[in-house]
């Protein structure tokens, strides 16, 4: 090569840089190079055996492993996979592949952007208790918050307890929020439902010689069965609440041992005890078909999970003892398929399990090691969770034991009482007095 007259001869100048380095500059490039393509993964990992690996995925996704375009051959090991959908929709997840084994992992869409919205409490000063699904709507129960010490009265200072004033109960859906008179009227001792466009009602009445807070005597009134039944009871009640097909009244009234009777009220006004439960009810999980109906009732720090099969003959068991403080609003991961109860909650040793119950028998049987705040059951068989991973609150399923995320939702709390209830695309969700209530849309399959 001649520059300005001068003649430079490269090869000559590179032999002589090369010459000059020391080996321990020459072994110390090599590593760094070798090194480079380890982490790059140009250079294989040839010290480990091949796996059999195999994705599907939906059409048009982008699909990586280990943040390199699939497919390329993968080693035995840990890695992680994502398929993105060209809408921004995506799914991961993070696999261990063993030499001998052949895997072949189904990638779903994701999930769209959840709608979040946070549910205001019903008035200033008032608190969100309970959220529960009836009657085609979430019910949003609302109750004062307790006043402060210096603002109690003399008899409250002095140790005597007044009688809380009632709440209010709003029904919130796709079309909007709904005062419920008719249960405020009766502070909660109330229920409606509606089936086939015609309202049912439920109310207790106190006998007219007494005043409404002494519910020890009274009659409880049903409109919309074909007559006016009323039924006439001798103890404190607690509760009211119509199967979803308004087919059946749950009536539960106070023990003097403490607890709850549990009585089961037909269109016939035959009334036939059913069950006793420990403490106060808190909460009923229904499935579906009215054949079933899961009791929440909390005593002291136990959360007892009840298990009453309705058809086709009644029978009841305690399936579980939960502790209360990790389960705001009583609400327990739960969802129903076509043997029974499926729910989330820890063993003696407090690792979260997935537990099942049949229809058939009501014993609880222990299925496998799994996270979740929330869960469904989807149509494909899979099982759908609400979880917290890695400091973050994530939407996902499983694929057998691996975890397959479809969704972040960064503004949610992480808090260790978050829970939550699926019904259909809308996840209801509660920490302490605070509830969300999350549209979750497929988006294309």
């Amino acid at each position: 090569m001649n520059i300005a007259g001068y003649r430079i001869n490269l090869d000559a100048l590179l032999a002589r840089m090369i010459y000059r380095w020391s080996g321990r500059a020459l072994a110390a490039a090599i590593i760094v190079s070798i090194t480079v393509g380890l982490a790059s993964g140009l250079i294989p990992p040839f010290w480990r055996e091949s796996a059999t690996f195999a994705i599907v995925a939906a059409p048009g996704a982008r699909v990586q492993v280990d943040d390199r375009s699939w497919p390329h051959t993968v080693y035995s090991g840990a890695h992680t996979v994502h398929a993105t959908m060209p809408d921004g929709r995506s799914a991961w997840a993070d696999i261990i592949l063993d030499a001998s084994q052949a895997l072949t992992l189904t990638l779903p869409t994701g999930l769209a952007e959840p709608r979040e919205r946070f549910l205001p409490p019903a008035a200033p000063g008032s608190h969100i208790a309970q959220v529960w699904w009836a009657d085609g709507a979430w019910r949003v129960q609302s109750v004062q918050n307790p006043l402060p010490a210096a603002q109690q009265s003399p008899a409250q200072t002095a140790g005597v307890t007044p009688t809380p004033q009632p709440g209010q109960i709003v029904a919130v859906s796709a079309a909007g929020m709904e005062r419920l008179p008719t249960l405020d009227a009766y502070a909660g001792l109330a229920d409606q439902v509606h089936v086939h466009n015609r309202l049912i009602e439920a109310v207790y009445r106190p006998n007219a010689n007494r005043g409404f807070t002494d519910r020890a005597t009274g009659t409880i009134e049903v409109r919309g069965w074909g007559a006016a039944w009323t039924t006439p009871i001798s103890a404190p009640l607690s509760l009211l609440r119509f199967a979803p097909d308004g087919s059946a009244l749950l009536e539960a009234e106070q023990l003097p041992s403490g607890g709850q009777q549990v009585y089961l009220i037909t269109k016939a006004n035959i009334r036939t005890p059913v069950v006793a439960v420990p403490g106060q009810i808190a909460r009923l999980s229904w499935r579906p078909d009215s054949r079933a109906v899961v009791i929440h009732s909390l005593q002291a720090e136990h959360l007892t999970l009840t298990l009453l099969r309705l058809a086709p003959t009644m029978l009841a068991a305690a399936i579980a003892d939960l502790p209360s403080t990790s389960y705001a609003g009583a609400i327990v991961p739960l969802t129903w398929d076509a043997g029974g109860l499926l729910w989330l909650a820890p063993d003696p040793d407090g690792a979260s399990f997935l537990w099942s119950a049949p229809l058939s028998s009501l014993i609880p049987e222990r299925q496998r090691a799994l996270e979740g705040r929330a869960l469904t059951r989807l149509g494909d068989g899979s099982l759908r969770v609400l979880t917290i991973r890695d400091d973050r609150v994530v939407i996902g399923r499983y694929q057998d034991a691996i975890f397959i995320g479809e969704a972040m939702l960064p503004r949610l709390p992480l808090a260790p009482d978050l829970v939550g209830l699926w019904q259909g695309s809308e996840l209801l969700l509660q920490s302490g007095d605070q509830a969300w209530l999350l549209d979750l849309p497929e988006g294309d399959g």
